[in-house]
C-alpha cells in the first residue's frame, strides 16, 4: 500500500512539475523561428566568428524567440514530422504495448510526442531568454565540407549568448533531456525518467546533431536539386 501510495504521489508530482514548466517556459521566451540567421563569414572559423565586431552577431529579440518557439516545437515541417514520423515508429514496434494499435494507439503517440516538444521547447526557450542564450542555428557557410560538419556538431553543444561569445548549450541540452524524462510520466509504469528518459535524451542529442547537419547543408543541396 506504501509504494502504491508513493507511486502516486511521484506521478501527482510529475505532472505539477510539467504544468509548471509550461506556465514558465511561455512566459519569458517562447520561440525561434525569426527566419534564417546570418551565416558566419567566410574566411572565419566557428571561434574566430563569435566576436560580434567580426561576425555581427545580433541577439536574438523577445519576438524571434516567440515564433521560434512556435515554429521550431510545434509548427514548423521538422515538428510535424517529427509527431506523425516518431508516432509511426513507435505504432510499428507497438512502443509502447499498453497504448495499443489502430487509430486510438496511434494518436495517443502523436499526443506523447506533442507533449514531449512542448516540454523541451519551454525548457529551452525559458532558460534561453533567461540566461540571454541563442536558439538559433548559424550556417557556417562558405567553408569546407568537414569544417561545416564539425561546426554543426558542434552547436548540438555550444551556443552564443548576448555578446556573440560561444558558451555551452545548457537551455538546450536541459530541453532535450527535460523532455523525454518528464514525459515518463504519463507512460506506462515500468517507464521511469532516469531509465528510458534518460536512454530518450541521450538519443535526442543524437537527432539534434542530425538535424543540425541538415540545417548546414539542406540549402546546399536544394540548389543543386534545382540545377
Amino acid at each position: 500500500m506504501r509504494l502504491a501510495t508513493g507511486k502516486n504521489w511521484a506521478r501527482r508530482c510529475g505532472w505539477a512539475t510539467i504544468a509548471v514548466v509550461l506556465c514558465l517556459g511561455t512566459i519569458p521566451a517562447m520561440g525561434q523561428d525569426a527566419g534564417d540567421p546570418p551565416e558566419i563569414p567566410c574566411g572565419q572559423t566557428p571561434t574566430e566568428a563569435q566576436t560580434p565586431a567580426e561576425a555581427g552577431y545580433v541577439p536574438m529579440t523577445a519576438q524571434e524567440r516567440w515564433h521560434a518557439y512556435l515554429h521550431d516545437n510545434f509548427t514548423g515541417v521538422g515538428a510535424l514530422a517529427g509527431f506523425f514520423g516518431a508516432a509511426a515508429l513507435g505504432q510499428l514496434g507497438r512502443e509502447p504495448r499498453e497504448w495499443g494499435l489502430g487509430a486510438e494507439g496511434y494518436w495517443h503517440r502523436v499526443g506523447n510526442h506533442m507533449g514531449r516538444a512542448a516540454i523541451r521547447g519551454s525548457i529551452q526557450s525559458g532558460l534561453a531568454a533567461a540566461m540571454g542564450y541563442d536558439t538559433r542555428y548559424h550556417r557556417l557557410g562558405g567553408h569546407h565540407g568537414l569544417t561545416r560538419a564539425g561546426h554543426a556538431l558542434r552547436r548540438t553543444l555550444v551556443t552564443q549568448n548576448a555578446e556573440g561569445h560561444s558558451v555551452f548549450d545548457l537551455p538546450g541540452v536541459a530541453g532535450i533531456y527535460g523532455g523525454d524524462m518528464l514525459a515518463m510520466y504519463w507512460h506506462p509504469h515500468r517507464y521511469t525518467p532516469l531509465g528510458q528518459g534518460l536512454r530518450g535524451g541521450n538519443f535526442g542529442l543524437g537527432f539534434q546533431a542530425a538535424g543540425n547537419l541538415v540545417k548546414e547543408f539542406g540549402p546546399d543541396l536544394k540548389q543543386l536539386w534545382h540545377k
